[in-house]
């Protein structure tokens, strides 16, 4: 009975973290990859700094999701307003220093909007330890593709002026 539970008060805990608003930002990123009329690709990328057993992705469509396929999970939950996808075995669990490296296409029946008008953001990500601490949630932000911008060098100092030689 309390193993059939479970799956519950995580999903439970998860819309609570959902709807509190005080997420904080993950490390790692979802990454538009490609875009198409009604449809996008993104690439996931979570560092992991402890031993994880399963991660879980909660999306909220504006409209209509007409397919999706998840490379790397499987669908938990899926309506109109919500969409879960879990991990399978093999994908949720990594070591520390391990990169979580997945993807997924979402096509939508609207062809002519692009994946900020189809998708409520932030994403909700929550990451499972195989310590049993608490797991994180943390809200996962879109990307588009692209290398990540340079940091701002800094300015070089102006060079001191040679004082000029005096005449004889």
């Amino acid at each position: 009975m309390a193993s059939r539970l479970m799956p519950l008060l995580l999903l439970l805990a998860m819309i609570a973290m959902e709807t509190s608003g005080k997420l904080e930002e993950c490390k790692g990123k979802f990454i538009i990859t490609k875009t198409w009329p009604g449809g996008f690709e993104v690439a996931m990328r979570v560092p992991v700094e402890k031993a994880t057993r399963q991660w879980i992705i909660a999306i909220k469509p504006k409209v209509k999701l007409l397919t999706a396929n998840f490379w790397s999970g499987y669908f938990k939950k899926k309506t109109p307003k919500k969409i879960v996808v879990a991990s399978k075995d093999w994908a949720g669990n990594k070591r520390p220093g391990e990169i979580i490296d997945g993807g997924f296409v979402l096509k939508f029946g609207d062809r002519t909007k692009g994946p900020k008008q189809v998708i409520k953001e932030p994403i909700i990500f929550k990451l499972y330890y195989k310590d049993g601490s608490e797991p994180t949630i943390c809200k996962m932000p879109f990307r588009k593709s692209g290398p990540e911008p340079e940091p701002e060098p800094e300015p070089e100092p102006e060079p001191e002026p040679e004082p000029e030689p005096e005449p004889e």
